[in-house]
């Protein structure tokens, strides 16, 4: 049951991302919408690098009945993952300009940088939903999960017609 469910929920962010891609697609253009997808690549590739492992750590050593250890656990995987995507977050927006140069796009600056301001959000979002799911919550993990997705797609639509209009 938890792991249906689980699934159904994770399935929900890309299937409003495909409902999405038409409002996209005619908001952007087809090169626009190229150099969106281009920094969406670039921000789960930094958001994966900045998980990396700890997840996985919390499951093989998250204990529920050591109360004090599990937070301790939770809390400093917190901290790196974190710490983690502040340094990526940094390191991506010092490099924007280059890799706007390189990629001959030149919005890809100001999205990579928009972009990496919620990376540290999604290490937090990931890192506690992990322990939610650890911790037997399957209720407020999905919770987490469609309020993520929801808050996700309305800030993308607002940036992608504020953009059409010539705002951003």
């Amino acid at each position: 049951k938890s792991t249906i469910s689980y699934t159904l929920v994770g399935l929900l962010g890309p299937l409003v991302a495909l409902l999405l891609t038409p409002l996209y697609t005619r908001a952007l253009g087809v090169a626009g919408y190229g150099t969106v997808d281009l920094v969406q690549t670039l921000a789960h590739v930094a958001y994966t690098t900045a998980l990396w492992g700890i997840p996985t750590t919390l499951a093989s050593r998250y204990h529920p009945a050591d109360t004090a250890h599990a937070r301790d656990l939770v809390t400093n995987a917190l901290g790196v993952g974190v710490a983690v995507a502040l340094v990526l977050a940094v390191v991506l927006g010092i490099t924007a300009p280059w890799l706007a140069l390189y990629g001959q796009r030149p919005a890809l600056t100001q999205y990579i940088l928009i972009q990496m301001l919620s990376l540290p959000c999604g290490v937090l979002h990931g890192v506690v939903l992990a322990w939610l799911r650890l911790h037997g919550d399957m209720l407020r993990s999905m919770v987490v999960q469609v309020g993520v997705v929801v808050v996700t797609a309305v800030t993308r639509v607002v940036l992608v017609l504020w953009w059409q209009w010539g705002e951003l």
